[in-house]
């Protein structure tokens, strides 16, 4: 079990891949040190509410408080027509949201079924301006912290999905968004936290 100034130190300086650091642009050396706050502030809410999650999203954008975004999102074209996502309309969100949060407080489920569905599932519902990857991925660590402490292996999980998966990553999340079908990811997401927590997948 590490202390909890080690495990702050393995989570601000987690250098195995963008699936963790969030990527490599500007904002990457300003966000890093912001997201054990985050982690923290998502571990001291009992349970895990919306409100916890929108607290943890102005942590990360460097905002004394988070707000749910009022505009569409999409990604990967100049119009929603000629994009590969488009987000949940905007008045959706609450919803969304409360839903995601009564998932992941609902502990007759496994930690590891929780952590991976709600990475995912958040990243689905895309619920803010900015900062959503971010967002994610201390919403992950938080619920992994909650249930296996401060210890390193639950940290390698995120970069063992991005580093095992690749391109079995972005087909597994094209099934879920045209298939709604979880299998392909769910299988990934249990290799990683096998290999992670060194167990034989």
């Amino acid at each position: 079990m590490l202390s909890r100034k080690e495990y702050a130190g393995k989570v601000e300086n987690h250098r195995s891949t963008r699936m963790m650091r969030g990527d490599d642009r500007s904002h990457d050396e300003v966000a890093r040190p912001l997201i054990l706050p985050a982690i923290e502030h998502m571990c001291a809410a009992e349970p895990i509410s919306r409100r916890e999650l929108i607290a943890a999203n102005g942590l990360l954008a460097d905002r004394r408080a988070g707000a749910l975004r009022k505009t569409p999102m999409w990604v990967g074209g100049a119009h929603p027509a000629e994009s590969w996502f488009v987000a949940p309309d905007a008045a959706m969100l609450p919803k969304l949201l409360a839903d995601l949060a009564s998932f992941l407080s609902d502990l007759s489920l496994p930690v590891t079924l929780r952590a991976a569905v709600g990475l995912v599932r958040f990243l689905q519902i895309h619920p803010f301006k900015d900062a959503n990857g971010r967002t994610s991925r201390a919403l992950f660590l938080a619920i992994c912290l909650r249930e296996f402490g401060h210890r390193e292996s639950p940290l390698g999980v995120l970069p063992n999905i991005w580093r095992t998966g690749g391109l079995h990553l972005h087909a597994a999340s094209l099934s879920i968004r045209d298939h709604n079908n979880w299998e392909p990811y769910l299988d990934l997401a249990h290799s990683s936290f096998a290999l992670a927590l060194g167990q034989t997948p």
